[in-house]
């Protein structure tokens, strides 16, 4: 019982400190600018429905 309380103390602590890792990673490191990501999003169109409501949509080019 104590084995296996240890063992998912650890397991859980491995997890936090590989996803601290990884996060502090791509923070510290990161492979493409904010600017370029911008690049690659589709213009976003706003429609507005006679009643008001607003709908967003987003042309991708690929097939629905």
């Amino acid at each position: 019982m104590l084995l296996r309380s240890l063992l998912h103390g650890a397991g859980r602590y491995v997890a936090r400190s590989s996803v601290r890792s990884a996060t502090t990673a791509l923070q510290t490191n990161p492979s493409i600018t904010y600017e370029q990501t911008l690049l690659n999003a589709p213009e976003t169109r706003v429609t507005a429905i006679k009643n008001g409501l607003r709908v967003a949509s987003e042309d991708y080019g690929l097939p629905t």
